[in-house]
């Protein structure tokens, strides 16, 4: 009896410290921030730089756009993932052999151009008919069969808009869904709230080709206070007749997956939210 109190206490202890790693691995995945920054610089070409860690960069997804290519790599405790590539140095008997290869290439290309020169210079009758040329009113026709086809597709197309725009404004106007709307918009507040940018480092200048553009687009800007909470510097160029964004900038932010369960549970538990989902998934 006493052996199996002590074989049950094991499988007690052992099932206790299952669940504290569990419950220490949803501790970490739910409150440890996901970090991410992504820097770079527009000029003549457009490079980027950023990269998303967790846990002090335990874990690490890399990547980054220079010279038109993109390129990306994981790395777990700063060790990357993957062999890197490496580019082949090519010995001489290579270099050699290419040559001559395009050298053989040139030649058969001239021989080849000689063949059609003296093809077209000999001239040849072919015995095919001539196809007769069609009627003016046979090739009306077919411009206005033509041209009714392409009516009748737009009209298609159009009535299609003008009923989804139809749908879609139902569906705002319903006074379900306005509620709904609503407890999105307080939710998305949330998010964007715990989502906000912890650094924003910008020195740019732009230009729009015209001032009035320009000045609007400046305008914009201004509507955005809460770019100015950061080191945001921005300056439009009124003179400059070319459209162009120049400069540097550097992001940094984090992410915690709570706010996002949080989020979603509050959604799911609205009697509107669950009545939409189900709809949505019955279609």
């Amino acid at each position: 009896m006493s052996v199996i109190i002590f074989i049950l206490k094991i499988i007690g202890i052992i099932l206790l410290v299952l669940l504290g790693i569990l419950l220490t691995l949803l501790g970490l995945i739910l409150f440890v921030p996901v970090r991410y920054r992504i820097g770079g610089s527009v000029e003549d070409e457009f490079e980027v730089r950023g990269h998303v860690s967790w846990m002090l960069h335990l874990l690490g997804f890399y990547f980054s756009y220079q010279e038109s290519e993109f390129k990306t790599h994981f790395k777990i405790c700063g060790i990357r993932i993957g062999k890197r590539e490496k580019k082949k140095k090519k010995k001489k008997e290579d270099v050699l052999y290419e040559a001559e290869d395009v050298l053989i290439s040139e030649e058969e290309s001239v021989t080849e151009v000689e063949k059609e020169v003296e093809d077209t210079a000999v001239p040849t009758f072919s015995e095919e008919p001539v196809p007769e040329k069609k009627p003016r009113h046979q090739k009306k026709k077919g411009i206005l069969d033509r041209i009714r086809t392409a009516v009748r597709r737009a009209r298609d197309t159009l009535t299609h808009i003008k009923d989804k725009i139809y749908d879609i404004k139902n569906f705002i106007v319903d006074e379900t869904n306005k509620k709904l709307f609503q407890i999105l918009q307080k939710e998305l507040r949330y998010l964007l709230k715990h989502f906000k940018f912890r650094a924003i480092n910008t020195d740019l200048r732009f230009s729009l080709g015209d001032p009035a553009n320009t000045g609007g687009a400046l305008g914009i800007l201004s509507m955005m206070p809460w770019l100015y909470r950061y080191q945001f510097h921005i300056s439009p160029d009124f003179e400059s007749e070319e459209l162009y964004v120049r400069g540097v900038f550097d992001v940094r932010g984090r992410i915690r997956l709570i706010h996002v369960v949080v989020s979603a549970v509050r959604i799911l538990m609205q009697k509107e939210c669950r009545t939409a989902i189900k709809k949505f998934i019955s279609k």
